[in-house]
């Protein structure tokens, strides 16, 4: 980044270059001279002006099965109008063994291959648009800004996954970004063949704990003079876990679907290190159609907003409501991230 200095010397080089001084004619040039010394005494003494701070951004994005609901009231309605046989199913489930469910579906279709043959966007296609255009956006701003920002790029289900380590290379976060999927599971129920997990896909405790070991302490690198740290999470707002004992609990099992935070507050652990959250809330809409959804998630739903409000840092938050632009609020989070400097 080059600064007020760096353009006066410039500046007075080319002007140098191009005045034409014949020889012995010192008069000109020792004007010259002294304008130069006053001008370049007056830089070095006074500081350049502020711009904003250099800040690594680390992205936990949720691609449990959850995040496969259309991403618009009208795709939602397409797929439940076209699974009867599952009482109308919206979540385009990932499977790689659609036949265990004998989900109706034209063989070998899961829901995910159906929602894809009519075409529709799921939640978390527009994620992955969302982080793309956010390292497009994150590119300029740091021109215009003078700045550094940084990325780095992490997904959470029923594992936690890094699809790019910290990088300056805001190119490359958006290329990557293309890897952002939604989990592939076996069947309704099952992780693998051989692995029964009760669906418990969403471990928000285990990428939380992750996070917090990967994120260095902001507080000691903006006193040192390093970048600020902010910790960006995109998610419907709902664990699926196995915690015992759960809340919120499934039949007696340890299967804890829940508002996320609510066990360990990993979200005041990381901001009392001096690091900020931003939180978006993908709105998990109210699927009227399914039983599980109406059993499990109704009696909480309410409280899932709240809940990741209280997550995020002062004026972090943002809410997409389903047919929303996920884009545009993501972007939104970014600049006031940005603008706001102090931690």
């Amino acid at each position: 980044m080059r600064t007020g200095l760096d353009r006066v010397r410039t500046l007075i080089a080319t002007s140098l270059r191009r005045l034409r001084i014949t020889r012995g004619d010192t008069a000109p040039l020792a004007a010259i001279c002294s304008v130069t010394l006053v001008i370049l005494a007056q830089c070095t003494s006074q500081p350049a002006s502020p711009v904003g701070p250099d800040i690594d951004f680390y992205l936990l994005l949720d691609d449990s099965p959850s995040m496969t609901v259309p991403a618009t009231l009208s795709g939602i309605s397409a797929m439940v109008a076209r699974t009867p046989q599952l009482g109308g199913c919206a979540f385009a489930c990932h499977q790689t063994g659609p036949l265990v469910d004998d989900r109706g579906n034209p063989l070998p279709q899961d829901n995910y291959a159906l929602a894809r043959s009519l075409g529709l966007t799921l939640r978390i296609d527009a994620v992955r648009t969302a982080v793309r255009d956010l390292a497009s956006t994150a590119q300029a701003a740091e021109k215009n800004n003078g700045t550094t920002y940084r990325m780095a790029m992490y997904t959470f289900d029923s594992k936690f996954s890094t699809l790019s380590p910290l990088t300056a290379d805001l190119g490359a976060i958006g290329s990557r970004a293309g890897g952002i999927d939604a989990e592939i599971v076996y069947a309704n129920n099952s992780l693998t063949a051989a692995n029964l997990n009760m669906d418990e896909d969403t471990d928000y405790d285990l990428a939380m704990s992750r996070i917090n070991l990967i994120i260095p302490d902001s507080v000691n690198g903006a006193q040192a003079g390093g970048p600020q740290d902010v910790l960006v999470i995109v998610t419907d707002g709902v664990e699926d876990e196995n915690r015992c004992p759960a809340k919120n609990a499934m039949g007696g099992t340890c299967r804890q679907q829940f508002p996320m935070n609510a066990n360990t507050d990993w979200c005041t652990a990381i901001k009392d290190r001096g690091i900020r959250i931003a939180v978006l809330y993908t709105e998990y809409l109210p699927l009227p159609t399914n039983q599980w959804y109406l059993h499990f998630i109704a009696p909480f739903q309410s409280q899932i907003g709240p809940q990741l409000r209280a997550c995020a840092s002062p004026g972090l938050y943002a809410e997409a409501a389903t047919g929303g632009d996920i884009s545009a609020a993501l972007n939104t989070l970014f600049q006031k991230a940005v603008a706001a400097t102090s931690k």
